[in-house]
C-alpha cells in the first residue's frame, strides 16, 4: 500500500468511528540478545511501524488508538511452531537440526514459555490498555530490565549488554 492509499484509507477511517489497533510484537521487539535473529528484526520492525502508525495517526488527529503489544514469556505452543509448518515444506533434509548454541537457546525459551504468564493474563491487561489508550503493552515486568539495559547501552553509546531475567 502506498502511503497516499494508506493515508487516504486512515483519513477515511478516522472519520467514521473510534476505535483501536493493537499490533502483536515481543519483547524481542524492545530488546537484544543471542539468538532467534530473524524474529528479533521482525519484531523490532513492527515496533517501529507500530510507533509511526502512531505518530501519523496524532497528526492527523484521528479518532484511532494505537497500541503495541509486546509480551515476554506467554504459555503458549510457540515453541512447538512447527507444527504448523505444512507438508510440503516438512521433507527430510530441508531442515537442519540446530547446533549446540542454538539448541542452548531453544531450551532458555522454552523455560521462559513454560513459566511464562497464561494467555488470559495477556488478553486481560491488553483491554485494559486499550480502555487507557496505552501505547507500549509489556505484560512481563521481569524483562523490563533488560529494555532499560538497552536504552542506557544506546544512550551511552556502548556496547550491548545481555541481562538474563531474574525468573530464569
Amino acid at each position: 500500500m502506498t502511503d497516499v492509499a494508506k493515508e487516504r484509507d486512515i483519513q477515511a477511517l478516522a472519520q467514521k468511528t473510534d476505535c483501536h489497533i493493537v499490533n502483536t510484537a515481543s519483547r524481542a521487539g524492545l530488546e537484544s540478545g543471542p539468538g532467534t535473529g530473524v524474529y528479533r528484526v521482525s519484531k523490532h520492525a513492527l515496533v517501529s511501524l507500530t510507533e509511526t502508525l502512531y505518530h501519523e495517526l496524532k497528526m492527523v488527529r484521528a479518532r484511532i488508538g494505537v497500541s503495541v503489544l509486546c509480551p515476554g514469556s506467554v504459555r503458549t505452543q510457540i515453541c512447538d511452531a512447527d507444527r504448523n509448518r505444512p507438508s510440503e515444506f516438512s521433507k527430510p533434509g530441508d531442515i537442519m537440526p540446530p547446533s549446540p548454541q542454538e539448541s542452548k537457546i531453544i531450551e532458555f525459551i522454552r523455560a521462559g514459555v513454560e513459566q511464562g504468564i497464561s494467555p488470559e493474563e495477556v488478553a486481560e491487561l491488553t483491554f485494559s490498555a486499550i480502555a487507557n489508550n496505552q501505547f507500549y503493552i509489556m505484560p512481563d515486568p521481569d524483562y523490563k530490565q533488560a529494555v532499560q539495559q538497552r536504552m542506557d547501552d544506546i544512550l551511552n553509546q556502548q556496547n550491548p549488554t545481555f541481562v538474563i531475567p531474574d525468573s530464569l
